[in-house]
């Protein structure tokens, strides 16, 4: 594992409250295991569809790279907004990517590299350029642009006036700033773009299926004020029609209009069904922590979730239980009206006794499987969970501990599997049967999604 140690902190253990320091640090390290793997990572970091969709890392991380390997980072410019968002591409245009900034991005820049910097920075300049034409064209034909003008910064713009974007475009593409602007003006007319629509209040031109989840969950009042039956009619045929769900958006159920959860349970039910079409079904229990911690960091209602997940592939009768005797104090309707659909027994155990848990089944009806979920830590390098294993004296079913935490690690004997980690990719591919963290590691970067990249 040592020789991948800085690319599986990268993969499982980062998160958006991380210091810039020690980001930068683990990704300087990452690329001296692998360089081009690393940067596969980074687009994995970046991936709003499928992967963690962290913007400020990626932007930290591809500066960084932009530094220290310009050449190698100039090969991947265009796939920038397939996994990211237009707009990323602006952190490596000259004055945002600035070589004499203070920290020097905790990076020596060498005067034989210059060179080179600069000429990733007109590249991407001229990917932005080649997109707008190729969208003027595209539009003359009736056909579909890129969202590349949406994102496009214009006069005005807060980074225009930090870092020179549009004059820095313009020189480029030897046109006026007035040329500039009248071509993003023509583009984001013919692509519909909802804060246009919003200024000019046509309301009743926004295509809702287009406008992006977060938005229209910012904006539902909004929606809902100015154009209230085209609105209605929208989330009806969102309820009815929502496919591909991510594991973040199931874990953490952002895909549900919170402002009316009661109503979205069976909503919940179905994207979960669907969600699991390809999870093997299995005899599992799982037993979910109701003590007190797991009312920190929305442990619970993650845990919650995950029991509909298990609901959905679990052939075992009773598939749910809860840990602890304590009484559930619930304030998220959605998690609340999703465990009472559940068939789950309030069998209370000692969820760290091991025997107690195993001696609990009778002999024909024991699992194949038992997952169980909480926030309390085990000290995997006491040898007392080892000795149980071996001195029972029956079949052992494979035991999955999920410890949810901050913190990202392994321990692994015979039947037994514990993971500490907060990370909804590492959770998925427990429930989904693959083993050890090579496994889970391996699935990631072999994705279909990812092999143009694993190919520069």
């Amino acid at each position: 594992m040592d020789s991948f140690k800085n690319r599986y902190i990268l993969c499982f253990k980062i998160n958006r409250n991380i210091p810039y320091e020690i980001f930068i640090n683990t990704l300087k390290k990452s690329c001296k295991e692998n360089l081009y793997e690393t940067i596969l990572l980074l687009f994995y970091i970046r991936d709003c569809r499928g992967g963690m969709g962290e913007r400020k890392l990626f932007r930290w991380g591809l500066q960084w790279l932009a530094i220290n390997y310009p050449i190698e980072t100039a090969k991947y410019i265009q796939y920038i907004p397939e996994y990211g968002r237009w707009d990323d591409i602006y952190c490596v245009f000259p004055n945002n990517l600035d070589i004499n900034r203070l920290d020097n991005y905790l990076s020596t820049v060498k005067d034989n590299t210059i060179q080179h910097i600069f000429n990733l920075q007109q590249k991407a300049i001229q990917f932005k350029i080649d997109t707008l034409k190729n969208d003027m064209k595209s539009m003359k034909n009736g056909e579909s642009i890129s969202l590349c003008c949406k994102w496009a910064v214009t006069e005005g713009n807060s980074l225009d006036s930090r870092f020179n974007i549009v004059e820095n475009t313009c020189q480029r593409w030897n046109i006026t700033k007035s040329e500039y602007r009248k071509i993003i003006g023509i583009l984001r007319q013919y692509l519909n773009v909802t804060e246009r629509n919003m200024s000019l209040k046509t309301y009743d031109k926004i295509d809702y299926f287009k406008v992006h989840g977060s938005c229209r969950y910012r904006l539902h009042n909004t929606f809902l004020k100015n154009d209230r039956k085209s609105f209605k009619k929208y989330l009806t045929e969102f309820y009815n029609s929502k496919k591909n769900t991510s594991t973040r958006e199931i874990l953490n159920m952002s895909l549900i209009d919170k402002k009316h959860s009661k109503k979205n349970v069976r909503y919940v039910q179905t994207v979960i069904k669907e969600y699991t079409h390809d999870f093997n079904k299995d005899r599992i229990l799982y037993y979910l922590d109701t003590s007190g911690n797991m009312y920190n960091n929305n442990a619970l209602d993650i845990g919650i979730h995950i029991a509909n997940i298990i609901h959905n592939i679990s052939t075992y009768v009773n598939n749910v239980s809860l840990l602890n005797n304590s009484p559930l104090y619930i304030s998220n309707d959605i998690s609340k009206n999703v465990l009472n659909v559940l068939d789950s027994s309030k069998i209370f155990i000692d969820s760290f006794n091991l025997t107690s848990l195993l001696n609990s089944f009778d002999t024909d009806d024991i699992p194949n499987k038992i997952i169980i979920f909480s926030c309390k830590h085990i000290n995997t390098y006491d040898s007392e969970w080892k000795q149980k294993i071996e001195a029972y004296d029956r079949e052992i079913p494979s035991i999955i501990y999920i410890h949810y935490d901050n913190d990202f690690k392994t321990y692994v004997h015979k039947n037994l599997q514990i993971v500490s980690t907060n990370s909804t990719e590492i959770i998925k591919n427990l429930l989904k049967g693959h083993v050890g963290i090579n496994s889970i590691y391996n699935t990631i970067i072999d994705r279909p999604r990812y092999k143009i990249l694993k190919n520069k």
